[in-house]
């Protein structure tokens, strides 16, 4: 047999067993998740690496990679939450496990030993209504997991499938002229987080929608800030927007803004907290909290906060208007105070009645105030203004009088005096005819 015979035959041989060989093919590992108690649950996240333990893949149960046949990998189920990995579905209890692909589809199940809640399914639904309680519906939802990615989107009225446990936020998108303001509950963030339970969890959304009710269309933004007596800004204080009814719409931490229909009536509240006690709306006149308030555009109001009860504070200097208080010479016959509340003690609730007129004697502004005060405000700069302090003649329906005596400023008996933008007063006022003593 000649030598090139002989090779032509080895060559054939040779190709004769190339197709016993199996060639890499490719496939793919699939990766589920589940509670100990066989529930179903989703998003948690899983690593695959190659055999030098380089990331190959990521994504979030239930999640598909792909691999090659024949070729060993490692796969990787982090915990969540509650919620600790505890084995896989074959019994294997590394992680990463390590494993080698077969052809076609190889499936894994990463069981999990969840505490403090009972997983399983559930679902959270999504309402939506207008401010003044009207349920309106078509707005544009989106259900995110825990890492942000978008698990669901739906309109109003709309539910999504959830697991007990699983920590979600939802969103709830504007449209045309109604906008996000609050969820029913008072929460203002919005995408807001939650975390699902074993039952529906149901949220409805509060929208604000210009020229849907009684206002006079569109809206605009309430701001609400916070300041101590002396203007240093000081945040952190409980704020409520209610409606013309009471009932909150929306809340939140001053300094806050909320979105209302523009000819709506709304009343604002700040809380008193700790120490610290709401005391007026800088630059209003006014020591009500709840206040009424009615926007046509954008609108700050600012409370003023003060470490004491009313009356217990220094006088604020107003920047634009002129402030006025009234307060009780010490006497055994009668309350140590006109406000309900000051640093002497508990008083009636009585306010004294005052004026402001200009340098013509023409009555410009009146108002009542006690200890806690009372401002003149849309005052000009520069202006010469003059202040009444009024007697109380039979006060309250008393046989007796209350009766000023001076301005603290200056130690001045004038009545009027003159004040301009910018002052604050202090009368003080004494009792006589009837009085004991008086």
């Amino acid at each position: 047999m000649s030598a090139s015979l002989i090779f032509l035959l080895f060559a054939l041989g040779a190709l004769a067993i190339i197709p016993a060989v199996h060639a890499q093919t490719g496939s793919e590992v699939t990766v589920a998740s589940q509670d100990t108690n066989g529930n179903t649950i989703t998003s948690y996240y899983m690593v695959l690496y190659d055999s030098s333990g380089d990331v190959l893949a990521t994504g979030f149960t239930p999640a598909t990679f792909s691999t090659t046949s024949g070729v060993t990998y490692s796969i990787q189920a982090d915990s969540y939450g509650s919620c600790t990995f505890s084995s896989w579905s074959n019994g294997a209890t590394s992680d990463p496990m390590t494993f080698t692909a077969t052809s076609g589809t190889t499936s894994f199940t990463a069981i999990y030993s969840c505490t403090g809640s009972s997983s399983g399914a559930s679902e959270v639904a999504v309402n939506s209504q207008a401010s003044n309680g009207t349920s309106i519906s078509g707005f544009y939802t989106v259900l995110y997991d825990s890492s942000g990615d978008v698990l669901g989107t739906g309109f109003t009225p709309t539910t999504f499938s959830t697991t007990s446990g699983g920590t979600y936020s939802i969103q709830a998108d504007g449209y045309d002229a109604c906008t996000f303001n609050s969820w029913s509950d008072g929460i203002t963030n919005n995408p807001r987080i939650f975390t699902a339970t074993s039952n529906i969890t149901t949220f409805t959304a509060i929208y604000y929608c210009g020229g849907s009710s009684s206002g006079t269309g569109g809206t605009s933004q309430l701001t609400v800030n916070s300041v101590t007596i002396n203007g240093t800004s000081m945040p952190g204080f409980y704020a409520e927007l209610l409606d013309s009814s009471g009932d909150v719409l929306a809340t939140g931490s001053t300094p806050v803004a909320f979105t209302v229909n523009n000819g709506e009536t709304y009343s604002v509240e700040v809380q008193s907290y700790g120490s610290y006690y709401f005391q007026y709306w800088q630059g209003t006149g006014s020591v009500t909290s709840p206040v009424p308030v009615t926007t046509s555009t954008s609108t700050t109001l600012t409370a003023v906060m003060c470490d004491g009860p009313p009356g217990t504070c220094p006088d604020p200097t107003p920047v634009n208007g002129i402030t006025v208080y009234a307060h009780r010479i010490s006497a055994s016959y009668w309350a140590p105070c006109f406000a309900l509340a000051c640093s002497a003690g508990t008083g009636p609730g009585a306010t004294m009645y005052f004026v402001l007129e200009d340098s013509s004697g023409n009555v410009l502004q009146t108002g009542f105030a006690n200890e806690a005060g009372y401002t003149f405000t849309g005052l000009a700069q520069g202006t010469t203004y003059y202040v009444y302090a009024e007697n109380c003649d039979l006060c309250h329906g008393s046989t007796h009088d209350v009766l000023f005596q001076y301005w603290v400023q200056g130690n001045s008996t004038a009545d009027p005096i003159a004040a301009t933008v910018g002052t604050s007063l202090d009368a003080w006022f004494s009792c006589t005819n009837g009085c004991s003593g008086g």
